[in-house]
């Protein structure tokens, strides 16, 4: 099961980590105001989980932070990621 660790986080933080940090956005209206300056690709994941999985298939850390994702989703992801195959 997973669980929620409570751990905040900002982007800033992970870019002076060293990290590159990619927004994966599917929003109804305009996000750019919400999103500029930041790396965003506009992409409708939830018709499209195949492309969501290889987007996340090489990934350190993948949060996805969405009401609309199923719990399949997740569990995929994690298994992807734990599995580190596609």
């Amino acid at each position: 099961m997973i669980k929620p660790t409570g751990v905040k986080f900002s982007t800033k933080q992970f870019i002076q980590l060293g990290s590159v940090v990619q927004f994966i956005v599917h929003a109804q209206g305009d996000v750019d105001a919400v999103c500029a300056g930041k790396n965003v690709r506009h992409v409708d994941w939830r018709g499209d989980k195949a492309l969501l999985k290889a987007l996340a298939a090489d990934e350190d850390i993948v949060v996805v932070d969405s009401y609309l994702a199923e719990r399949a989703c997740y569990e995929e992801l994690v298994a992807q990621g734990a599995t580190g195959a596609g």
